[in-house]
């Protein structure tokens, strides 16, 4: 079908009782009626279009009996622009052209309660205005059509980063040109700013709240709070899912979280909480956006997420160089290992020591330090060689330094992690799904879906590894195929590198002792660095203990342990080997998550799913009713009759804002203020060409003395007080390390219209007992999905990591 019969199918209908529209008069439709009112606007708008002008709606009367007794629309020319207001010295933007020419054509409908229809009371034909061409007839305001079928494809193209006007060309190409389609990109623009304001009515805020409340109800263990300040604006908000639960109980023994930046329209900083599967894959455990970036907002944000977790700890946390988030870890998980990323470390030292050579010998020191006496001599060595000049800094990071120093991490289970390039990755990942300013609500939205596809590409990775087997290439068979059987693929390969090793090892003799052996050994081109393994011989379960603590750091056998296996004869991996978090998750833990895998189970999301599959059926049924114009006949007289059962139904949608709204209520959480993080700031412009003109008063160039900041500075100096409930300043931390708290709410305390709420007042002197390690809050409440575990629940710290059952 080419564009001309494109357009002639699209066309609006261009007669009435077989008289073309162009050809009617006032007696031609004076009297006649319409079975309703949609199909009079219906006749008067398609007739508008064919003459060539524009229609607008006048007056509405109510009747006793019906919703609409009088109905009239007007051409739009009607009436005359107010010429005070155009004219007026105040204006600031420049009038728009003139439209009106005080046309009085008008068509006005009245309802007859005998034969229950609208009849015909006035139809005007004679305009004093030229009528528009009919190339042009695209254009006139009442014709433009963006439908809400069109919005709900656009809608569907934005979520997966496709941008308006490249889906708005999808649509131009489907409809056969331009001509066709309906409207135009700004007509879908506004219709897409309209829809979003529907849907944050009450702000933005309360639009992001009542979507993570709408998942809650579908989600049994899903959880959400957040805080607020003292004018009920939101300070720091912080959510999970289900399946997020489910992952931290398996594999949430380290800890990584960051911050990163201009991921929405109020710069709140967000922070992931990232860890590593058995896959050695990121998953994501929490997500929260923070007021700043203070001691006491990481405190809050951490206890949280202890809270979220049913009280389970991290064995050990790994991020930045940020002092507050140590501050934190200190405050909330205190004795916990805490480890520095070590591209952070080897970015600062670039930044604060100009000699190449110390550079070089203090990543050296870091990475080559077996033991930490060798480190204490190597540092010293180092400071009275070269005698540094920024001994701030080197004193800062001396203090520091069973945080980055290897020879202090080793010994400490990390999950074979040593930056924060997990958070980085991931980082990047989401802001792949997120643009630039988005809203709370798009953000949330943005990042549900990310976590979607991220649990996705788990799962095609956990199917390949169930499903296919290795080729066995090491002489060390029966250790490399048992290792196949029980490792996940990368963590296989892994694996196989250290059975590689043992080729390159030389070992002494073992020396019997009582109840164990120790084997020496060393790599062949490295005789000065012994490493010993010590056997402890047993029937059941044999152990061994490396030098290298590889197992204890990384959690997998070392290359020393199977050099040793291979001598006793040993051909299956012992239990005491086997860590449970590296292995092939077992068939009812594999259910278990797929039973919480994370999908769109509210309401909207059954509306999207509906959508999609009933465009689906209906866009193969349009293929192939487009291969020939008898089809075509065929399937759109059954579409027309379709309409018309649709329309008899008169199904209209419950209106609900974002999954459980029901119009304002109290205790409305306002949006927050825009903050100012620690982030990278916006690069200035690069000028070229001349300088500009030199200030008299400061010398510098591109302003007066009039404008120069320096004279400015120099003025009456104004106190301002901040409203910011967080603060940087250590004094408010007491001895006890206690830190003042926002006033906190949970989701659904303020949220009376969802039917899981349960608001019961507690009695006077009430103490709420909440989680290990969070605050006591005289008035809490969680809805389901939020549920708080009993008074004094004991802190979980899961199964052994070395229990394989």
């Amino acid at each position: 079908m080419n564009e001309s019969e494109q357009s002639e199918v699209n066309a609006p209908s261009q007669q009435y009782d077989g008289k073309p529209f162009t050809a009617l008069c006032r007696d031609d439709l004076v009297g006649k009626y319409f079975e309703t009112l949609e199909a009079a606007e219906k006749f008067y708008y398609d007739y508008a279009h064919v003459v060539g002008f524009s229609v607008r709606k006048d007056i509405k009367r109510r009747g006793k009996d019906i919703d609409v007794q009088i109905r009239q629309w007007y051409c739009s020319c009607e009436g005359f622009k107010n010429v005070d207001k155009a004219i007026s010295a105040k204006r600031v933007r420049t009038p728009q052209k003139e439209t009106r020419t005080g046309c009085e054509v008008a068509f006005l409908v009245n309802y007859c309660s005998k034969k229950k229809q609208y009849v015909v009371k006035k139809f005007d034909t004679k305009h004093n205005h030229p009528l528009v061409l009919p190339a042009l007839t695209q254009f006139v305001r009442s014709a433009i059509n963006c439908t809400d079928s069109d919005v709900a494809q656009v809608t569907a193209l934005r979520r997966v980063s496709i941008r308006t006007s490249h889906a708005y060309e999808y649509l131009v190409d489907k409809a056969g040109g331009y001509v066709n389609v309906g409207f135009r990109i700004k007509d879908l623009y506004n219709k897409l700013d309209a829809s979003r304001r529907e849907i944050m009515l009450e702000g933005d805020t309360e639009a992001a709240l009542s979507y993570l409340n709408g998942r809650g109800d579908g989600e049994e263990q899903f959880y959400c709070k957040f805080s607020v300040d003292e004018d009920n604006k939101l300070c720091n908000l912080f959510w999970r899912d289900t399946r997020s639960l489910v992952d931290y109980e398996s594999f949430g023994d380290v800890l990584l979280f960051d911050t990163t930046y201009k991921t929405n329209c109020y710069e709140k900083p967000l922070v992931l909480f990232v860890g590593s599967s058995n896959h050695l894959t990121s998953i994501v455990f929490g997500c929260a956006l923070l007021l700043d970036e203070t001691i006491e907002t990481y405190v809050w944000v951490l206890e949280t997420f202890i809270s979220s977790m049913k009280g389970k700890k991290p064995i050990a946390v790994l991020t930045d160089s940020d002092e507050s988030m140590r501050r934190a870890i200190e405050i909330v998980l205190p004795g916990c290992p805490h480890r520095l990323c070590s591209w952070h470390i080897a970015k600062n030292v670039t930044a604060n020591v100009k000699s190449q050579k110390l550079r070089e010998r203090f990543i050296k020191i870091m990475w080559e330090s077996t033991t930490p006496e060798e480190f204490e001599r190597s540092w010293t060595n180092m400071i009275q060689e070269f005698s540094p000049k920024n001994t701030r800094w080197f004193d800062m990071m001396y203090e520091k330094r069973e945080k980055w120093v290897e020879a202090y991490c080793k010994g400490k289970f990390f999950a074979r992690m040593r930056s924060t390039q997990r958070c980085e990755g991931m980082n990047k990942y989401v802001k792949d799904f997120l643009k630039s300013g988005v809203k709370l609500v798009e953000l949330v939205r943005s990042f549900i879906r990310a976590l979607l596809r991220l649990r996705f590409t788990y799962s095609e990775i956990d199917f390949d590894c169930r499903y296919s087997k290795h080729e066995m290439k090491t002489q060390l068979y029966m250790l490399e195929k048992d290792a196949s059987e029980i490792y996940t693929d990368n963590v296989f390969y892994v694996v196989r590198k250290e059975i590689e090793r043992v080729g390159g090892l030389i070992t002494e003799a073992a020396v019997q002792s009582d109840g164990f052996k120790t084997y020496i050994m060393w790599r062949h081109s490295r005789v000065d660095r012994r490493f010993s393994v010590v056997y402890f011989q047993g029937e059941g379960d044999p152990r061994f203990v490396c030098s290298c603590q590889k197992m204890e750091y990384e959690g997998i056998p070392c290359c020393h342990i199977f050099n040793v296996l291979k001598h006793e004869s040993i051909s299956k991996i012992p239990i005491s080997l086997k860590m449970k978090r590296w292995m092939i998750v077992e068939k009812s833990d594999a259910e278990k998550l797929d039973a919480h895998m994370a999908t769109n189970v509210t309401e909207d999301g059954e509306s999207k799913s509906r959508f999609g599959y009933i465009s689906d059926r209906l866009s193969k049924l349009s293929f192939r009713a487009s291969s020939s114009k008898e089809l075509y006949d065929m399937v759109n007289e059954e579409v027309d009759k379709l309409e018309k059962k649709l329309e008899a139904v008169s199904i209209v949608p419950e209106v609900r804002r974002q999954e459980g709204g029901c119009g304002r209520h109290e205790n409305l959480i306002r949006d927050p203020n825009v903050v100012k993080t620690k982030g990278k700031k916006k690069e200035q412009r690069k000028t070229t060409g001349k300088q500009g003109r030199k200030c008299s008063k400061c010398g510098g160039y591109g302003h007066n003395k009039l404008s120069c900041e320096k004279k400015k500075s120099s003025g009456p100096r104004v106190e301002t007080t901040s409203m910011s409930s967080g603060s940087s300043s250590e004094d408010e931390i007491d001895g006890e390390g206690n830190i003042p708290q926002a006033n906190e709410v949970g989701l659904s305390s303020r949220i009376p219209y969802q039917h899981q709420v349960q608001q019961v007042p507690f009695p006077p002197g009430y103490q709420y007992q909440g989680f290990p390690g969070m605050q006591n809050f005289p008035t809490n409440m969680y809805f389901n999905g939020m549920q708080n575990l009993p008074s004094g629940h004991p802190q979980m710290y899961g199964p052994s990591l070395f229990d394989p059952r």
